[in-house]
Parts: structure tokens; C-alpha cells; sequence
């Protein structure tokens, strides 16, 4: 038999015309089909799954554009990019295993949206900011009346805690304030990059909301935080494993 590769799962059959979209690995839309059975809930959107699945580009955005063309007409569980299936049954027996958490995850989706947002630091500015700090100012009197190296060591030191505790300040406050505009909200990997990396399940009627909350914040922040602002999304950080 041969594999699948898999774009998400559905509640109903094929309403929705993905002919402006491609399937992964260049064949055309109609190469996509939805898989099921007489007794499930629930469709897996899914293709032939080319030979050579690698992550081009051109695949990637098949495999997005899918999924928005899908969205528009209902509730998706998206998968991420590269899930392919050994074959028809084994497909058929995940998704009745499946079948009751997909089916309530869907409810759960139905009409709401992913948008993420990043924030990303001037960390001059948040340097800046620190010499406000008790503990900064008392490192750098003490590092001016004895110019040695533990000194300088010291100050370099609670400069850098200073930085991360209003790093990490900023990125509660901008949670606290966005939070209550979502549905739901997951956290993400933030590393050194970000104050915030965070994503939110927001209904569609709200997403405009959602942007003007986004840009208020972004114009106090300015210029020491800039926020990026990406979708509507299909929801992936909220569909689980």
C-alpha cells in the first residue's frame, strides 16, 4: 500500500475546494482527498506522499495553504509539516483510536483562530533601564571607588539580573495583558531572543480586536520592545501531540 502524507484532521467530508491550492510535492489539488470510514467522525486530509519529502519551500507552502483553504470552511486539527502515514489502514485504525479526542478538540476549535505574537527587546535599552536598578547603582559606586576586576565582575553580573528580571517582567505584563483576549493561550520556547513568544486561540470575530490590542501595546513599548504580530493560523499549538 502505499503512504500518505497527512495535512489535519476534519469533522465532515470534502465541502471544501482546495483547487487554488497544491498538494505536497508539486501534484495537483486533486491528488487530495479525504480519508475515512462508515463508522468515524472524523476525516484525515491527506495525499500521495511524494518520494522525496523534504522541507522546500514550495512544499512548505502547500502544506500551509492547505490548511488555510481547509480552515475557512471549519475546524481543523492541523499537522505539522512532514506527517505521512505508512499506509490506508493504519491511518484508518489512529483515527478511530482517536476518534473521541479529535471529535472534542475540533468543538473546541470551531470558529477560533491562532494568531502568535513575539516580542522582541532592544537589550540597549533594557541595559539602559537597569542603571535604575538598587542593586546596579550599588555595584557601580562600588566598582568606581575600587576599579578591580571582581568589581567590574560584579557589576557586569547584576547588570545582567537586572536585564533578565525586566525581561522577564515585561513578558508577564504582556501575557497578563493579552491572556484575557483569547480563548486559550500557550506558551512558547522563548530562548534569548524573545521577551515573549506566545501564542493565542482567538475566536474570528475577535482577531481584530486581538490586532488593535496588539498595536496599543506596541506603541507604549516602543522603542524598547517591538511586538510581531502573525496570523489568523490553523491552530497547532492547540491540538496537542
Amino acid at each position: 500500500m502505499s503512504a500518505l502524507y497527512v495535512y489535519g484532521i476534519v469533522d465532515t467530508g470534502p465541502p471544501a475546494s482546495l483547487a487554488d491550492g497544491q498538494a505536497v510535492g508539486g501534484a495537483p489539488a486533486d491528488t487530495i482527498d479525504w480519508l475515512t470510514d462508515s463508522d468515524l467522525p472524523v476525516s484525515a486530509v491527506v495525499s500521495p506522499a511524494p518520494d522525496d519529502l523534504r522541507g522546500k519551500r514550495r512544499d512548505l507552502l502547500a502544506h500551509q495553504r492547505v490548511l488555510d483553504l481547509l480552515a475557512e470552511h471549519g475546524p481543523v486539527l492541523p499537522m505539522r509539516f512532514g506527517v505521512v502515514a505508512p499506509d490506508e489502514q493504519t491511518l484508518l485504525e489512529s483515527l478511530r483510536g482517536n476518534a473521541e479526542r479529535y471529535t472534542r478538540l475540533l468543538r473546541e476549535l470551531a470558529g477560533r483562530v491562532e494568531l502568535n505574537v513575539k516580542a522582541l527587546p532592544d537589550e540597549q535599552q533594557f541595559i539602559a533601564s537597569a542603571s535604575n536598578d538598587p542593586a546596579v547603582r550599588s555595584a557601580l559606586q562600588a566598582a568606581r571607588r575600587d576599579g578591580s576586576h571582581e568589581r567590574q565582575v560584579q557589576l557586569g553580573q547584576a547588570v545582567a539580573t537586572a536585564v533578565a528580571q525586566r525581561r522577564q517582567l515585561c513578558g508577564a505584563q504582556l501575557l497578563d495583558r493579552l491572556h484575557p483576549l483569547a480563548s486559550r493561550t500557550a506558551t512558547l520556547a522563548a530562548g534569548d531572543k524573545y521577551v515573549l513568544n506566545a501564542a493565542f486561540l482567538v475566536e474570528r470575530s475577535a482577531v481584530d480586536g486581538f490586532t488593535d490590542a496588539v498595536d496599543e501595546l506596541r506603541a507604549q513599548l516602543s522603542p524598547a520592545v517591538d511586538l510581531v504580530l502573525t496570523g489568523p493560523l490553523p491552530p497547532y499549538s492547540f491540538v496537542g501531540d
